[in-house]
């Protein structure tokens, strides 16, 4: 499980142009120094001590087809065409989170190709 979830990780790494990480058990309730990103009207940057992710406020009772709570006030994220998506490149910040319209198709294709390399590597030789 640990390989497979390195393994999406990487792959979202690659298709999308923000960075995503995951936040293992381990970081609950650590705290470390973070940018604070200041509003327009603010120009100073400043670091402050910080909680490491964040938590939902409440319990959630609503589970969606997959069975996973979900909060029904959430929004989806927003999509772009890929062609404007990948123009944008990747930034430190200011950068909007929104997904590119193709990404379950790369997902898929790269689902096939892991599956055709596999199948690739583990034909007998000799």
């Amino acid at each position: 499980m640990d390989k497979r979830k390195r393994e999406l990780l990487l792959l979202l790494n690659r298709v999308l142009r923000n960075k995503i990480s995951w936040l293992d058990g381990t970081y609950m309730g650590q705290n470390e120094w973070v940018l604070d990103v200041p509003d327009s009207h603010n120009r100073t940057i400043n670091f402050t001590y910080r909680q490491v992710g964040y938590f939902p406020s409440q319990t959630w009772d609503h589970q969606d087809k997959l069975g996973f709570f979900v909060n029904p006030d959430w929004q989806e994220i927003p999509r772009e065409p890929s062609a404007d998506y990948y123009e944008v490149q990747r930034a430190s910040g200011g950068v909007p989170f929104r997904l590119p319209d193709s990404l379950e198709k790369s997902i898929m294709r790269y689902e096939q190709l892991s599956n055709e390399s596999t199948l690739f590597y583990s034909l007998p030789t000799g």
